[in-house]
């Protein structure tokens, strides 16, 4: 893979790159008003009030649960997951964002 000479766009009247500003990763959060949950050892059991449903979370899921409740981004829940246990860091970034997608499709985290 090459990465491009970022002077070789245009934009810039010298032909330097013009700054973007970035944009800082979305955090997301535990949807409070509508969760409630429990740890049980290494598990955690979390209630979707709304829904009347139980969602059953491992040891993993557990390790970003903790972080989700507090607020963290992806990049944050991803490091958490390496350090906890041997996964690759793409496959762990992967894995986050899967996660987050799915908590997020049944209601159960937000952007913060």
């Amino acid at each position: 893979m090459t990465i491009p000479d970022p002077t070789d766009r245009p934009g810039h009247p010298d032909g330097r790159a013009t700054r973007t500003p970035t944009r800082a990763a979305p955090s997301y959060r535990v949807a409070h008003d509508r969760v409630v949950w429990r740890e049980a050892g290494d598990e955690t059991v979390v209630l979707d009030t709304a829904a009347s449903v139980y969602f059953g979370l491992d040891r993993s899921g557990t390790v970003l649960w903790r972080r989700l409740a507090a607020g963290a981004d992806l990049s944050d829940l991803a490091a958490a997951l390496t350090a906890e246990a041997p996964v690759d860091p793409v496959r762990a970034t992967a894995d986050v964002a899967a996660f987050v997608d799915a908590l997020r499709a049944h209601g159960l985290v937000r952007p913060a």
